[in-house]
């Protein structure tokens, strides 16, 4: 079942309320992409909580994983989620999706609601990663 998480700006300037959907069984993947300032994370912060929110009883509960390296101010929102991995933690969000996904290739759950992992900047996750196994390195 798609869900719809963004109004197509273009349709609705001339008076079509046209959604943007997703369908999750279709394409599970999701990469977000812009220049700064073209909306990336009002867009991602509509999709996941449409996300949550609209997915099918079969996909519930949605559970949403997410790591925000640089620590900025756009996601204090989720500050004390249990789930919410910000600055030097965010690595071990990305430990706490791979640990879910193992659990689940193996059959130790069963279990098929969605999970969403939400990183964001990417490269920022990548760079944190590689600056602590330098840091790692140097301390052998």
């Amino acid at each position: 079942m798609p869900i719809p998480f963004l109004l197509d700006e273009t349709a609705h300037r001339i008076g079509y309320k046209r959604w943007l959907k997703i369908n999750y069984s279709i394409s599970p993947h999701v990469l977000w992409c812009g220049r700064t300032g073209s909306g990336k994370t009002v867009g991602a912060k509509l999709l996941l909580s449409r996300s949550v929110l609209l997915a099918p009883p079969q996909l519930q509960p949605v559970e949403v994983i997410a790591i925000d390296p640089k620590a900025d101010t756009d996601f204090n929102f989720l500050d004390g989620l249990p789930r919410f991995y910000r600055g030097e933690a965010a690595p071990n969000g990305l430990d706490y999706v791979f640990e879910a996904f193992r659990r689940r290739q193996s059959g130790e759950d069963t279990s098929r609601n969605l999970i969403i992992a939400f990183v964001d900047e990417f490269a920022s996750l990548v760079n944190l990663i590689e600056d602590k196994k330098l840091k790692q390195a140097s301390l052998l």
